[in-house]
């Protein structure tokens, strides 16, 4: 039997998006209220994240702005909350 654990996040609960690089698993911060842009290249060892070149970089910010502008609307009085589940995270095979 295979038993998962689902995790529930509040967008309140995210704070930053964080980038690691699979060369040399420098990983990097960008906070949500700052993330304006990234870089395309690994800090520590220059390798290039984005295959997609902007257009990879562009579908981030989208995101980051999309969450960012639901948090603000469910802090104006919204008649909903707005929670993202995620499930697979930790299993465990427990015969």
């Amino acid at each position: 039997m295979v038993v998962e654990i689902k995790h529930i996040l509040n967008l309140d609960d995210i704070e930053a998006f964080e980038i690691t690089c699979a060369e040399c698993k420098t990983t990097i911060s960008i906070p949500l209220a700052k993330c304006t842009r990234t870089t395309p290249q690994c800090p520590r060892c220059g390798q290039h994240w984005y295959r997609g070149g902007a257009a990879d970089n562009d579908a981030i910010l989208t995101f980051a702005r999309a969450i960012a502008d639901i948090k603000a609307e469910l802090n104006h009085e919204a008649k909903f909350s707005f929670r993202v589940a995620f499930s697979g995270c930790d299993s465990q095979d427990s015969r």
